[in-house]
């Protein structure tokens, strides 16, 4: 937590922009710093950034060290003269120019507060004082949530309130009171600003807002009115030309001359050196060769020309009708904040302050030893890569050119430090490190599994080779505008838990708690089947050999991958994706060549053997009994392709990332669905004995790959692909830990389940989450009793049509999320990536999967082999998953209660993406000047 070494925090507040908040949090900003005291301003005013303006610092630049940003410094400490450090952090520091608007919704805003509040290395501090937007918007309640949960107690020393007198000002101040009462922040007290002018000349005080605005609301609310404060144009030119303001020839108060000599005018740039908080200190009445006289007990200055009663500046103005300036002139605004608050005069408030790093340049670059200084190694944290990423150019930002190497634990986020749960805004973020080369590799090749493999070879002998190859087809037409639609949500909102999410916010909050926990079971029993299959598997060679010790040495295979978090999810994905593609393109050219007879003597492909087997036994097989039966395979298959969707949510960048990625998915269904499962028809007779199995998913030897390979006579080949369909399971079992943890975690976020599953360490692992779907790993074991493989069954059942409920409502939210962004006034134009068949492909693709639960009903209740109704058991070992959805929705509904959401009532604005269109239309552009090969590879790829 960067906040962890701030000793006490202080919000400015207002409720009105204009009233000079910014300019309030300047001036007790130097006062404090002149008491010797550390201090930091962040300005999170994203409306309008001032303080850098304020400061002088518009053009520096900010450093980023390995633990966050480096804030700039004002002025370093000088114990001598009783300074403290000053530093500050502000948007304005990343915008390009000080004119350019932050066009940001509310989400990103919010995202950018928090990144702030983590992100930013304060050090050792002992006041922070937060300049915040005016009003009371989605940015001050992140702030106060953020502050409120995790400053440890007395940290948060309350809020300054800051007002004119004016009716129209105090009329939206009062509301930032309420809305302290109602989050529950202390109200330090009430600061009237701008009240009342003294002329020069005559000393008289014109209330030019009225006066006692500030002090009646104060009253009004039974807070502490702190004082008043004039205007002051001695003040305003110190901020904005960084002089020592000066009055002209002849003028006088209260009897005493204010003008000064030709000798006593200094030019700031080329004489006057000293920092803003030493001109601000300085009595500016008095000349530079006559310094301001010693401080008071009290920690006023005394100078040497001023008048008894002018040692209580910044008192209420009432008490100093005639005396000017005395706004710029406390040197302490430490009243400010003192008043109820005994905490701010504790021991540690006179602690030596220590030097601020200085900052990064081109030209002087920080130094090892100086990032040392800002992150000790102790305390030193990885850079925060779950922070928000923002597609806004950061001007000058200055990346950090001396990163010291940490060690190679640290870097894989496997140290003890590590699995501590994370703190302040990114406390339930996952990390957002997903490269455009893992998205595209998880959605080609994430979920060819046992489904394709193995189970491939218990749907030929069922239905047939072209009932095979047609019932893929479908299905895959399905799984392209599901993938199509969920890619349109995820680039609009990459959220985790995303599925879940959608419906949750497009359908229903009670269907959308079933599909949550839906997924979570699906892939928890996804994993013991998978460890099943892998250890069949490797009794293909050594059958011998207790299954229980090869289930044992995969589910910690598993494990070890899952301690490097997404990474570690994602660097398998990747190359057993590309092992898995290399294989099946392998296997169909190898295929191409059979068919044709080009195959070894010692096989049965040495002739040409063409499409005989389409004839002989037949192209289908069981009629539409078998057509039917084929699906419920098919769509085990294809799980898994959703998890592109889910990944989103970890990438670096999904809006540029993701629509490349669901592009592979034509590809995957196209080539390696379609035309492998179409060279397996080819090759394998659907009367082969060894396609049957007493369970047609862990029969390995059942594989067509594998039987294939053996009629061919190709010596090895046939381990080879043994060695594939092994390495496809573990990956599949890999994939059904990521996505069981990742929605779990979702749902404990959102309070659909228990709060400990919300738990995220500090390297981005859903800790608890990843252990609950590893633990059901172990119902792999239960294949080993004599009961076991009938208990098995019934797990199985539990998410043979799991998937299919997913996608339906993936397409569903897609069809109400459509509905509801045209309802409230949007436009096609501006969705960055659309599906390419829009709202008609999501409604193709929900009728499908109607279309596909009823022929699954018609197999469950008339199975094949059965003349007329099975038995019950046939029936929920076919079905169980409908049951168990609308179970998990009944309990949604009561829990919830809010039925199906109206489209008037759908929210399309909060949480979306914010889009970099000027990006966007620049690409557009250019690729319309390609040439028209070109433009079709774009399309494609």
């Amino acid at each position: 937590m960067s906040l962890d070494k701030v000793k006490h925090i202080v919000l400015v507040l207002s409720g009105k922009g204009g009233v000079g908040k910014s300019s309030v949090t300047t001036q007790l900003a130097l006062s404090l710093s002149l008491t010797g005291r550390s201090v930091g301003i962040l300005d999170i005013d994203l409306t309008g950034p001032s303080i850098p303006r304020l400061f002088g610092i518009e053009d520096a630049k900010v450093t980023q060290a390995p633990g966050g940003w480096v804030p700039v410094p004002v002025h370093a400490a000088n114990p001598a003269a009783g300074i403290g450090r000053l530093s500050c952090m502000s948007l304005g520091f990343l915008l390009r120019a000080r004119g350019d608007a932050v066009v940001w919704r509310g989400p990103k805003k919010t995202a950018m507060v928090r990144q702030f509040l983590s992100d930013v290395l304060w050090g050792e501090m002992d006041y922070l004082l937060i300049d915040t937007p005016p009003g009371t918007s989605d940015e001050h309640i992140s702030l106060a949530e953020t502050l409120l949960q995790k400053a440890f107690p007395g940290q948060v020393a309350g809020a300054v309130v800051v007002t004119t007198p004016q009716a129209v000002a105090t009329a939206d101040v009062k509301k930032e009171l309420n809305f302290c009462v109602k989050t529950g922040i202390p109200v330090i007290g009430v600061v009237e600003n701008m009240s009342g002018f003294v002329c020069p000349n005559c000393s008289e005080c014109t209330d030019i807002f009225m006066k006692g605005g500030g002090e009646a609301m104060a009253q009004d609310f039974q807070v502490n009115f702190l004082g008043r404060v004039p205007i002051d144009p001695q003040f305003i030119m110190l901020v904005e030309t960084g002089r020592r303001p000066v009055y002209p020839q002849g003028t006088e108060v209260n009897g005493h001359g204010m003008s000064t000599t030709d000798s006593t005018v200094y030019d700031t740039d080329e004489k006057d050196t000293s920092t803003l908080a030493e001109k601000y200190q300085t009595c500016s009445l008095c000349p530079r060769s006559a310094p301001c006289g010693p401080w008071t007990p009290d920690g006023m200055a005394r100078c040497h020309r001023a008048t008894d009663h002018e040692i209580t500046r910044m008192r209420p103005h009432s008490v100093l009708p005639s005396v000017p300036r005395h706004s710029k002139t406390c040197p302490d605004l430490r009243l400010l904040i003192r008043v109820g608050h005994a905490q701010f005069t504790r021991p540690w408030d006179n602690a030596t302050a220590t030097s601020p790093p200085r900052l990064s340049t081109p030209t002087h670059p920080i130094s090892r030893r100086e990032a040392a200084e800002v992150a000790p190694e102790s305390k030193r944290v990885l850079p925060s890569s779950t922070s928000p990423v923002y597609e806004t150019n950061t001007g000058g930002a200055v990346a950090y050119d001396d990163v010291p190497r940490y060690g190679f634990w640290t870097r894989m986020g496997c140290t003890p430090e590590s699995f501590k749960r994370r703190t302040l805004a990114d406390e339930n973020q996952l990390n957002k490190t997903l490269k455009p080369r893992h998205l595209h590799m998880i959605a080609i090749g994430g979920s060819i599994g046992a489904g394709f493999f193995v189970g491939s070879g218990s749907a030929l002998n069922r239905g047939g080779p072209a009932t095979l190859l047609i019932d893929f087809s479908i299905m895959g037409v399905m799984i392209f505008n599901v993938v199509y639609a969920l890619g349109e949500l995820a680039v609009m909102y990459p959220v985790s838990g995303g599925f879940y999410t959608y419906s949750t916010r497009f359908i229903d909050p009670s269907w959308g708690f079933a599909m949550g926990w839906n997924y979570v079971f699906q892939w928890a029993i996804v994993l013991p089947l998978e460890l099943v299959v892998a250890s069949f598997t490797v009794g293909y060679w050594n059958p011998d050999i207790n299954v229980a010790a090869w289930i044992s040495l995969f589910l910690v295979t598993i494990v070890l991958i899952n301690v490097f978090g997404v990474l570690g999810f994602a660097e398998e994905e990747f190359w057993s994706s590309i092992l898995k593609l290399g294989a099946v393109i392998s296997f169909m050219l190898i295929g191409l060549v059979l068919v044709l007879g080009g195959g070894p003597s010692n096989g049965i492909y040495d002739e040409y053997w063409g499409a005989r087997l389409w004839y002989d036994p037949g192209a289908f097989k069981n009629g539409f009994k078998g057509v039917c039966s084929v699906f419920v395979t098919a769509a085990f298959a294809f799980s898994g392709t959703e998890l592109v969707g889910l990944a989103a949510a970890e990438a670096e960048n999904p809006a540029k990332a993701l629509p490349g990625a669901i592009k592979q998915v034509f590809w995957r269904i196209t080539l390696f669905y379609v035309l492998g499962l179409m060279f397996v028809g080819l090759l394998v007779s659907s009367t082969d004995e060894r396609l049957l199995g007493a369970n047609p998913f862990i029969n390995v030897a059942a594989s067509p790959f594998v039987i294939a390979a053996k009629d061919a006579g190709l010596n090895g080949y046939d381990s080879f692909m043994n060695f594939i369909i092994l390495i496809s399971v573990i990956s599949i079992g890999n994939s059904g830990v990521y996505g069981g943890s990742r929605t779990l975690t979702a749902l404990a976020e959102q309070g659909y389940a228990p709060k400990l599953f919300a738990y995220v360490d500090r390297a981005g692992r859903p800790l608890f989450s990843t252990m609950l779907i590893l633990i059901c790993g172990a119902l792999a074991y239960i294949t080993l009793s004599s009961s076991g493989p009938v208990v098995f069954d019934w797990l199985l059942a539990l998410s043979g049509l799991a998937a299919l409920f997913t996608w339906g409502s993936i397409c569903l939210s897609h069809i109400r999320f459509r509905s509801a962004w045209a309802y409230h006034g949007h436009t096609l134009d501006e969705i960055p990536f659309q599906a390419v068949f829009g709202v008609y492909g999501s409604w193709i693709g929900l009728i499908l999967i109607v279309l596909v639960l009823i022929a699954q009903f018609y197999t469950a209740i008339s199975p094949l082999g059965v003349d007329g109704v099975g038995t019950a058991e046939d029936f929920f070992k076919s079905y169980l998953a409908l049951p168990v959805v609308i179970l998990f929705f009944i309990c949604g509904y009561f829990w919830k209660q809010p039925g199906w959401l109206r489209t008037a009532n759908i929210d399309v604005d909060s949480g979306r993406r914010e889009v970099d269109w000027e990006r966007i239309n620049n690409y557009k552009a250019e690729v319309a000047s390609y040439p028209a090969w070109r433009r079709i590879l774009v399309f494609l790829f």
